[in-house]
Protein backbone atom coordinates (compact mmCIF):
# COMPACT_ATOMS: atom_id res chain seq x y z
CA UNK A 1 0.00 0.00 0.00
CA UNK A 2 1.40 3.91 -0.85
CA UNK A 3 1.34 6.48 1.60
CA UNK A 4 0.96 9.60 -0.13
CA UNK A 5 3.38 12.14 1.62
CA UNK A 6 1.60 15.10 -0.10
CA UNK A 7 -0.19 17.30 2.72
CA UNK A 8 -2.95 18.29 0.98
CA UNK A 9 -3.56 15.06 -0.82
CA UNK A 10 -3.49 13.52 2.74
CA UNK A 11 -5.98 16.24 3.78
CA UNK A 12 -8.45 15.37 1.28
CA UNK A 13 -8.04 11.55 1.79
CA UNK A 14 -8.17 11.16 5.24
CA UNK A 15 -10.57 13.80 5.46
CA UNK A 16 -9.48 15.71 8.15
CA UNK A 17 -11.08 17.51 10.47
CA UNK A 18 -11.11 19.38 14.40
CA UNK A 19 -13.99 19.02 17.04
CA UNK A 20 -14.42 21.53 19.18
CA UNK A 21 -13.53 21.32 23.36
CA UNK A 22 -15.64 23.34 25.85
CA UNK A 23 -15.50 23.84 29.44
CA UNK A 24 -18.25 24.49 31.83
CA UNK A 25 -15.97 26.06 34.49
CA UNK A 26 -12.61 27.58 34.42
CA UNK A 27 -10.07 28.42 37.17
CA UNK A 28 -7.15 31.11 38.02
CA UNK A 29 -4.87 28.56 38.37
CA UNK A 30 -5.11 26.77 35.74
CA UNK A 31 -6.04 27.51 31.82
CA UNK A 32 -9.58 26.44 30.72
CA UNK A 33 -10.40 23.85 28.39
CA UNK A 34 -11.27 25.42 25.89
CA UNK A 35 -7.62 27.84 26.51
CA UNK A 36 -6.10 24.21 25.80
CA UNK A 37 -8.68 23.65 22.96
CA UNK A 38 -7.08 26.66 21.43
CA UNK A 39 -3.36 26.16 22.19
CA UNK A 40 -3.44 21.97 21.07
CA UNK A 41 -6.94 21.72 18.58
CA UNK A 42 -7.78 17.83 17.72
CA UNK A 43 -7.35 16.80 14.35
CA UNK A 44 -9.94 14.36 13.83
CA UNK A 45 -8.86 11.62 10.88
CA UNK A 46 -12.24 10.67 9.65
CA UNK A 47 -12.21 7.50 7.44
CA UNK A 48 -14.72 6.49 5.76
CA UNK A 49 -14.44 2.30 4.44
CA UNK A 50 -11.93 -0.32 5.62
CA UNK A 51 -9.20 1.41 7.45
CA UNK A 52 -5.48 0.23 6.76
CA UNK A 53 -5.08 -0.20 11.05
CA UNK A 54 -1.11 -0.49 11.30
CA UNK A 55 -1.11 2.92 9.65
CA UNK A 56 -3.49 3.94 12.46
CA UNK A 57 -2.05 2.89 15.27
CA UNK A 58 1.58 4.06 14.11
CA UNK A 59 -0.36 7.51 13.58
CA UNK A 60 -1.60 7.71 17.13
CA UNK A 61 1.69 6.69 18.92
CA UNK A 62 3.51 9.74 16.63
CA UNK A 63 0.85 12.12 17.51
CA UNK A 64 0.96 11.27 20.71
CA UNK A 65 4.70 11.98 21.09
CA UNK A 66 4.90 14.78 19.47
CA UNK A 67 1.70 16.54 21.26
CA UNK A 68 -0.50 16.88 19.11
CA UNK A 69 -4.02 16.15 19.94
CA UNK A 70 -5.24 13.26 17.37
CA UNK A 71 -8.99 11.78 17.09
CA UNK A 72 -9.62 8.92 15.05
CA UNK A 73 -13.00 8.16 13.65
CA UNK A 74 -14.22 5.63 11.21
CA UNK A 75 -17.79 6.07 9.91
CA UNK A 76 -18.45 2.71 7.79
CA UNK A 77 -18.58 1.85 4.71
CA UNK A 78 -20.18 4.42 2.82
CA UNK A 79 -20.61 7.96 2.13
CA UNK A 80 -24.18 8.92 3.43
CA UNK A 81 -25.25 12.86 3.75
CA UNK A 82 -24.61 12.87 7.15
CA UNK A 83 -20.62 11.52 7.04
CA UNK A 84 -20.97 14.33 3.66
CA UNK A 85 -21.57 16.62 6.11
CA UNK A 86 -19.02 15.59 9.18
CA UNK A 87 -16.82 15.37 6.23
CA UNK A 88 -16.76 18.99 5.19
CA UNK A 89 -17.52 20.37 8.56
CA UNK A 90 -14.00 18.71 10.19
CA UNK A 91 -12.23 19.81 6.50
CA UNK A 92 -13.56 23.56 7.65
CA UNK A 93 -12.23 23.05 11.21
CA UNK A 94 -9.36 21.14 10.51
CA UNK A 95 -7.94 24.18 8.52
CA UNK A 96 -7.46 26.07 11.64
CA UNK A 97 -5.94 23.37 13.80
CA UNK A 98 -2.88 22.70 10.78
CA UNK A 99 -2.13 26.37 10.85
CA UNK A 100 -1.85 26.66 14.61
CA UNK A 101 0.65 22.73 14.63
CA UNK A 102 2.42 25.15 11.68
CA UNK A 103 3.29 27.33 13.53
CA UNK A 104 4.25 25.42 16.71
CA UNK A 105 6.34 22.66 14.50
CA UNK A 106 7.19 24.53 10.70
CA UNK A 107 5.47 24.49 7.54
CA UNK A 108 6.86 21.12 6.59
CA UNK A 109 5.77 19.63 10.16
CA UNK A 110 2.68 17.51 7.98
CA UNK A 111 5.51 15.92 6.25
CA UNK A 112 8.01 15.09 8.95
CA UNK A 113 5.01 14.16 10.84
CA UNK A 114 4.14 11.38 8.20
CA UNK A 115 7.52 10.63 7.57
CA UNK A 116 7.66 8.93 11.57
CA UNK A 117 4.82 7.39 10.55
CA UNK A 118 5.87 5.41 7.81
CA UNK A 119 9.21 4.35 9.41
CA UNK A 120 7.24 3.54 12.72
CA UNK A 121 5.60 1.08 10.59
CA UNK A 122 8.53 -0.44 8.80
CA UNK A 123 10.04 -1.29 12.36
Amino acid sequence: MKIHTDPFRLLVILLLGVGMITSSGCSQDKPSASSKALKNPPIVIFTIGKPYLPYFKAQKETAKQWGINLKQIFAGCAMSQENKKLEERFDKQNIRAIKIYEKRFGKDWWKRFNDEIRAKMRN
